[in-house]
């Protein structure tokens, strides 16, 4: 399971969705999925985040391959569940504000983006070799 940073005291809980496209279409299992999305979008977001969103829960509900060229791409959608401080944006996962949907994290601290930027070249270099990519 991943582990969720304990920042959100009297969070409030709200669902969001979420479609990420992937450039491989070998993943690890379900849970370990889950738990990367969940390591990697608190990573992100998290306390030093605005809202100081945690995702609490997250599920990939379906995917889809594709075939563009010789390459393969895998459509993911997901469900999260995401605690927020004080409230949680319109659109949880991403909203900036608490009124009609935009979606992007808007961060406090630079070293936010330099985390999820970390992650993301972890992840792609341990895919690439084959290796569990679970983030610890």
């Amino acid at each position: 399971a991943a582990a969720v940073p304990n920042c959100a005291s009297n969070a409030i809980v709200k669902s969001g969705f979420a479609l990420l496209t992937f450039v491989n279409d070998e993943f690890p299992s379900d849970d370990q999925m889950s738990t990367i999305f969940q390591d990697a979008y608190n990573a992100a977001a998290g306390c030093s985040e605005k809202y100081k969103r945690i995702a609490v829960e997250a599920t990939m509900k379906s995917q889809e391959v594709k075939q563009y060229g010789p390459d393969l791409f895998v459509d993911t959608w997901w469900s999260a569940d995401i605690a927020c401080v004080p409230d949680c944006p319109s659109e949880p996962l991403f909203g900036m504000s608490l009124l009609p949907p935009q979606r992007y994290l808007e961060f406090t601290e630079d070293t936010s983006r330099r985390k999820l930027q970390e992650i993301n070249v972890t992840l792609q270099t341990d895919m690439a070799k084959g290796v569990d990519s679970s983030i610890k």
